[in-house]
């Protein structure tokens, strides 16, 4: 084998591994940056929903009737607003009371399947959980969440309402959403790479080319 065709092989098996790693240190580094957008977009909804609620309305659930139901159908109807305007799936909030984590406000969310229903208000949480440690640390989590046959990306932001009692926010967007801008940065990547990888070889056979060629040349005088 020629020491030209040696040198090119070498050197572009070099670069497609160097553009494989590249690749995926992209992509992490794309999708990690990414889920941060998303998660600070969810914590802002929450934190909007709360600013939604009348004045001390939290600070009145302490029964299945402590809230009239105009009152709920009119808060739930423009958190669905405000998710659709956010651009996320649903909102809602839960608070502890006797010992019990109950819901106390639900958007509406569109109609799936089996006709499922947002939880009505009042309905005591079924996936305690998941919302355990924003409960006892108090502090904004993240977490990936199973829920009406569906997968979401959910965002917990804890708070005392003025009757001291926990309560937490939630925000929550469909992992589909989050699929789809993961394939925009894979096709991204995917394309640069291809494109800087084949420059690099063009490049790198012409350099190869234009330094053996001189010691092809040569090598006959050697022989003699």
């Amino acid at each position: 084998m020629k020491l030209k065709t040696q040198i090119v092989l070498t050197t572009h098996l070099v670069l497609i591994i160097a553009s494989v790693l590249f690749g995926v240190f992209t992509y992490r580094a794309a999708k990690y940056i990414l889920t941060e957008e998303v998660d600070e977009k969810l914590i802002t909804a929450a934190i909007m929903a709360k600013e939604v609620l009348p004045p001390g309305y939290h600070d009145k659930i302490t029964g299945p009737s402590s809230i009239d139901g105009e009152t709920y159908r009119s808060i739930a109807l423009k958190w669905t607003q405000l998710a659709n305007e956010m651009g996320i799936s649903y909102l809602w909030s839960l608070k502890q009371i006797d010992g019990k984590t109950v819901y106390t406000t639900v958007s509406r969310r569109p109609s799936v399947a089996k006709g499922l229903d947002s939880p009505p208000f009042f309905s005591e949480a079924e996936n305690f959980a998941l919302f355990e440690k924003a409960f006892r640390t108090m502090n904004p989590q993240f977490l990936f969440m199973d829920r009406f046959g569906s997968r979401f990306r959910v965002a917990l932001n804890p708070f005392v309402d003025g009757s001291g009692s926990p309560c937490l926010f939630a925000s929550a967007v469909n992992t589909s959403y989050l699929d789809e801008l993961f394939r925009k940065v894979v096709d991204g990547v995917a394309v640069i790479c291809l494109v800087a990888m084949l420059v690099a070889m063009l490049i790198d056979f012409l350099l190869v080319r234009s330094i053996s060629k001189p010691m092809e040349d040569l090598s006959p005088l050697a022989k003699v």
